[in-house]
């Protein structure tokens, strides 16, 4: 079923009601692609042009309902992506989808409770992200592997898991000898 756009001089023709209705249906039909944070929900809907107290009331049914949920996205996020992104980086791209904070931190620290590999997932995903980064290499010179450091560092990922992964991949530095003139 394909929604339809509600163009803004269709919408100065409907009530009130009828536009409530439109709006709920829309963050509906939203909602059921994908789950959302209500950060990007709002948006979405303000997109289409739905006026701001339109939305406030769309946003409050959907809400009551339980359809939308930051401290259930931000877990279920944190769960989906623990092996594969950083900490500092979930953290990033929550805050992008208009997660607080609070509900972030809340959400890494349930998520630990609840699974305590969740916790450690972070040196896998500096394994698996420094994996990416060499292919097949594991020799280095020393200015490579300061870039690729470097690139894990902006990654977000700690020294000490960087060190780790390193270790765990065996990557050798390789010497370079520096010619006398």
């Amino acid at each position: 079923m394909r929604m339809r756009k509600t163009t803004t001089e269709q919408q100065e023709s409907l009530s009130e009601d009828e536009l409530y209705r439109q709006a709920v249906n829309k963050a509906l039909f939203i909602l059921e692609h994908s789950d959302k944070s209500e950060a990007e929900l709002r948006r979405r809907l303000v997109m289409n042009s739905y006026p701001e107290a339109i939305v406030d009331r769309a946003m409050e049914y959907v809400r009551d309902l339980h359809y939308i949920d930051d401290e259930r996205y931000a877990s279920s996020y944190i769960r989906t992506h623990s092996g594969a992104l950083s900490r500092r980086e979930m953290s990033n791209k929550l805050l992008q989808k208009g997660i607080s904070r609070e509900v972030i931190d809340a959400a890494f620290q349930t998520a630990g409770e609840e699974d305590p590999s969740v916790n450690h997932a972070e040196t896998a995903a500096a394994v698996r992200t420094l994996s990416k980064k060499l292919g097949i290499r594991r020799k280095l010179t020393p200015k490579e592997r300061m870039s690729v450091y470097g690139h894990m560092l902006r990654k977000g990922f700690k020294r000490d898991d960087i060190i780790a992964a390193f270790e765990e991949l065996e990557v050798v530095v390789e010497r370079e000898e520096i010619p006398f003139e």
